[in-house]
């Protein structure tokens, strides 16, 4: 019978033991969420950074580009000539102007960011690099 009771006080003490070691790693791994939470939202704050600086970086190249005079871009294949022209307005606007085969037309326009005119500018030098053409 001594026996019996002591099993009995054992499963006791482990059930006891059990039940402190359970709550130990509940309170644990609530720390760990508010620090998994606190690590998103660094992370978050550093990719929104560093997209942001990406634009400002976009930005400042599309003005270095305008002012090294990029905004007119012949393109040359044999005898085929194609010139791209930013048009800058003041206040911000811009036009994109595509010339083929003699063939003068507004291909894009923005009402106020520049940048928009520089980066269809590129694309179109680029399409036309990839296709054979020789720009300047």
């Amino acid at each position: 019978m001594v026996k019996k009771m002591g099993k009995s006080a054992l499963a006791v003490s482990i059930g006891a033991l059990l039940g402190a070691v359970l709550m130990l790693s509940g309170c644990a791994s609530q720390g760990k969420h508010s620090t998994e939470a606190k690590a998103e939202t660094k992370a978050e704050k550093t990719e929104a950074a560093t997209e942001a600086t990406q634009e400002e970086s976009k930005k400042s190249e599309a003005k270095k580009t305008a002012a090294a005079g990029e905004d007119h871009v012949e393109c040359v294949s044999g005898d085929d000539k194609r010139v791209i022209h930013v048009e800058r307005k003041e206040g911000g606007g811009c036009e994109v102007h595509y010339t083929k085969f003699g063939q003068k037309e507004v291909v894009a326009s923005a009402t106020q960011d520049q940048n928009h005119c520089s980066q269809i500018r590129d694309r179109i030098r680029t399409n036309l690099t990839n296709a054979g053409f020789s720009c300047q």
